[in-house]
């Protein structure tokens, strides 16, 4: 087993924007530790590239990274107002998401092609099931 620092983006901090934290994984491959900050909370997991960057670190720079991170009042936040509380200097450390990075539009695309298939094929057996469906065939 080794020992991981992974950069992800992550949220919470307002519409539109993310802000890039670092993570200490404990896991046999990177890509084991990058699936592993998919799954934490924060981290905008409906980003394409949520995950920036995967090095591995020695076993101090990981326990020192897990103090900072215990410190850090961006994951001791609870609400908006917490954030505000505990972060004052976020605004400064927050980037633009930029749409197009994202999942959405194929799933979108995706969505509304299958809603369309099944609308016709329901049309299709609607009319073969009809008292004109002995001049109306269609195929299912």
């Amino acid at each position: 087993m080794k020992y991981f620092k992974v950069t992800a983006k992550c949220g919470h901090v307002s519409n539109g924007y993310y802000i890039d934290k670092d993570f200490p994984v404990y896991a046999k491959t990177a890509s084991e530790a990058s699936q592993l900050v998919k799954s934490f909370p924060r981290v905008k997991k409906h980003l394409k590239y949520c995950i920036t960057a995967c090095i591995e670190i020695t076993n101090e720079e990981f326990y020192d990274l897990r103090e900072k991170n215990n410190n850090d009042g961006y994951f001791k936040a609870k609400n908006n107002r917490d954030l505000d509380n505990f972060c004052p200097n976020i605004d400064k450390d927050k980037n633009k998401l930029d749409r197009h990075n994202t999942r959405y539009r194929k799933v979108n695309y995706e969505w509304r092609k299958a809603k369309e298939a099944l609308f016709i094929k329901e049309i299709r057996r609607f009319i073969n099931n009809s008292m004109y469906s002995n001049s109306l065939r269609l195929k299912v």
